[in-house]
Parts: C-alpha cells; sequence; structure tokens
C-alpha cells in the first residue's frame, strides 16, 4: 500500500518521505501554497491479518489520496485559490497498535509545525464527530506445569484452566463496568496436544474506556482478575501491559467540525 499509493504522488510531482516520524511505514508529503495555517490531510491504511480490511482504512487512504490530490489540481489551476501549507501524512500501524502516538512522540503532531488535522474514517452512517474511546493494551502468560492429562494429570497443572478462569471473570467484569466500557479478549496459546495438561497458556487484550480516569480504573479491575486466576490455581503469571502505548480520545476542533457540516 505505501509503495502503491507514494508511486501515485510522484507521479503527480509530489515530493515524498518514506519512512517518517520513527515509523517505518509512514510517509508524507507537502503542498505549500503560502505560510500560515498548516494542516495535515491524514490517511490510515492497515488491514487484520488473517481477515483484511475491516474498519475500511482502505477507502480512508483513497479517500484522503484524493482530497490531497484534488487540491493541488485546483491550487495549479488557480494559484490564489488556496493559500497555506498542507502535509499529507500516513499514520499506519493503527489495527492491533498505535501508530499515530509513536508517530505523535516522534514529533508528527507539534503544535509549532501543524495547526489542526483532518481525515474521514469509515462509519455505517454520515457522522461528523464521534467519542472515540481510550485504549490499552495487555498481554497476559500464565505458566503451569505440563504433565500426561490421563496417567498423571496430578503431577501438572494446566495453564489452560487459568486462562479459561480468567476469561470468566472477564465475563463477570462485564456486567459491572461502565456502558462506554469494552473488554476484548482472545487466547493465542492454550496448549498443543488434548492429552498434555498445557504447561504454558497466553492471551492477549484491549481494554477501552471513554475517559483517561475511568481507563485507568478498568485496567486496575482488569488486573485483579488476573491475579485472582492465577490465586484459584497457584499458577504463575507475567502481566505486561502496553506493549503498545495507550491510545487517548480523539479531541475533534468543532469549528473545523462545524464549517464541515455547513459545506
Amino acid at each position: 500500500m505505501v509503495k502503491h499509493i507514494t508511486e501515485i504522488l510522484k507521479e503527480n510531482d509530489f515530493d515524498v518521505e518514506v519512512g517518517v516520524y520513527v515509523v517505518e511505514t509512514a510517509f508524507e508529503s507537502h503542498l505549500v501554497t503560502g505560510d500560515d495555517p498548516t494542516f495535515a490531510i491524514l490517511l490510515e491504511y492497515d488491514a487484520l491479518p488473517e481477515i483484511g480490511h475491516s474498519c475500511g482504512h482502505n477507502v480512508m487512504a483513497a479517500t484522503g489520496l484524493n482530497a490531497y490530490l484534488a487540491l493541488a489540481a485546483l491550487v495549479r489551476k488557480n494559484p490564489n485559490s488556496f493559500k497555506c501549507t498542507v502535509k499529507y501524512i500516513a499514520t499506519p500501524v493503527e489495527e492491533g497498535y498505535s501508530g499515530k502516538e509513536v508517530m505523535a512522540r516522534g514529533g508528527a503532531f507539534k503544535p509549532e509545525y501543524l495547526d489542526a488535522c483532518i481525515m474521514v474514517h469509515s462509519c455505517g452512517y454520515d457522522l461528523a464527530d464521534q467519542v472515540w474511546p481510550r485504549r490499552s493494551v495487555l498481554n497476559v502468560t500464565f505458566h503451569g506445569i505440563a504433565a500426561h492429562a490421563s496417567s498423571q494429570p496430578f503431577m501438572g497443572l494446566n495453564a489452560l484452566d487459568a486462562a479459561a478462569m480468567m476469561y470468566q471473570g472477564l465475563a463477570v467484569l462485564r456486567l459491572q463496568v461502565l456502558p462506554s466500557d469494552r473488554i476484548h479478549a482472545v487466547i493465542t496459546k492454550g496448549g498443543t496436544c488434548q492429552s498434555i495438561a498445557t504447561g504454558e497458556a497466553e492471551m492477549k487484550f484491549y481494554f477501552r474506556s471513554k475517559f483517561p480516569d475511568t481507563l485507568k480504573d478498568l485496567s486496575r479491575r482488569v488486573e485483579n482478575v488476573v491475579k485472582g486466576a492465577t490465586q484459584m490455581t497457584d499458577y504463575g503469571v507475567d502481566i505486561e501491559w502496553g506493549y503498545s502505548p495507550v491510545t487517548l480520545g480523539v479531541r475533534a476542533n468543532y469549528q473545523l467540525v462545524s464549517r464541515w457540516v455547513e459545506a
């Protein structure tokens, strides 16, 4: 996708820099018709493993590209039609990671360089502004003792049992969290053979909440579920928070949103 989009940009005589803001698959281009203000058109193009596009990032990439090309065509036809600096910034690594947060730490969105950003996101209906919940990520590895599940099950500790208990604990927790909270879980490793008590089980999680404080509280309660599952069975556990930076909510510029709706 990076190669395809950047080739289109180069064919239309745009400068392109790939690998910007410490993200290998991010790129940036510029359309300069004046000095201030400076705003960015953002695009995403991620897909999910073994599934493909689910959020419509392919549509978002095409929309951002065409907006940039259309604006450039307008300026080239009438140089006085638009007076500012436009950045076209690809923000990949959004499925399962926090690409924009990494790029922000790399300097992509510093206020002294950028006044505002615009982009579209696929949705099932027309929507100008939306609450984007904060998200944190968690990996959990339960350590048991492998043993033959038929002849000597008493010699082992089945780590899959701990994963199952944690999953059920989260099912109970879901009934007691805020309506805006979300808990997503998957067991990525649960054993390789039915006749062997699993020595190690792995789980991966997303947790989402509307506010930073509620996300912090949800994370605390989830960690208590993890510890409870291990204490019930005397398993060892590795708890890894934040292999991806915490994703905070989008702060909408309501003046831009209002002009968008009006236009």
